[in-house]
């Protein structure tokens, strides 16, 4: 025969009123079934809750990345690797979120979003389109619509770029070997110091 479980009242309206909290972790809480669950809910009065209520696998912080990446094309396995997610919870993000649903056959973006960094870089530090297209191998006319997809600024009719692609990298990897050699010089550094300390000890 089953027991009666005394269940503070106030601590359930709390409880339940908090939508980040499950309701199969409610009743774990309280050492009772989801039915049982259930049946304190009725005759409290309190409204019915979704089983599956639980906090967004994309919390507000990166909805603006899903959002840009579902409206850039890229496909639903590309988002979901993105936020370690699976892909139903991705067209469940979608609908959370207002989205429009794919419309069979829609082609994946030319540049991927794992290359949109790369894109921004070479934009701002003013690599002409063309050097750009030749850098991710599509056309032009690609690059200007990544632009604004991206809401990168526009650049002035007949400006002229500030750098070509050989000069960017040359400078990226400049700046890759400045940042190692920083690495280098603070664990040098480090190390210098273990050993005075070590002396000091002795």
């Amino acid at each position: 025969m089953g027991h009666f479980v005394r269940i503070a009242p106030a601590e359930l309206r709390r409880l339940w009123a908090d939508e980040t909290v499950p309701v199969k972790a409610i009743a774990e809480k309280f050492g009772i079934s989801t039915h049982g669950l259930g049946m304190r809910r009725r005759q409290m009065g309190l409204p019915p809750r979704s089983l599956a209520t639980k906090v967004a696998a994309v919390g507000p912080d990166r909805e603006p990345l899903f959002r840009a990446m579902w409206e850039a094309g890229c496909p639903v396995t590309e988002i979901a690797t993105a936020f370690s997610i699976d892909m139903r919870t991705v067209s469940n993000t979608r609908d959370r979120l207002g989205l429009p649903k794919r419309r069979p056959g829609v082609k994946p973006p030319a540049i991927p979003a794992h290359r949109w960094p790369e894109f921004r870089a070479m934009w701002t530090a003013g690599v002409s389109a063309a050097d750009i297209a030749e850098a991710f191998g599509v056309g032009t006319r690609t690059v200007w619509k990544f632009r604004v997809r991206l809401d990168l600024p526009a650049r002035p009719v007949g400006a002229l770029p500030t750098m070509t692609l050989v000069q960017y990298r040359e400078q990226q990897l400049a700046e890759q070997m400045r940042a190692e050699a920083e690495l280098v010089k603070a664990r040098q550094a480090k190390r210098r110091a273990a050993a005075a300390a070590a002396g000091r000890a002795r």
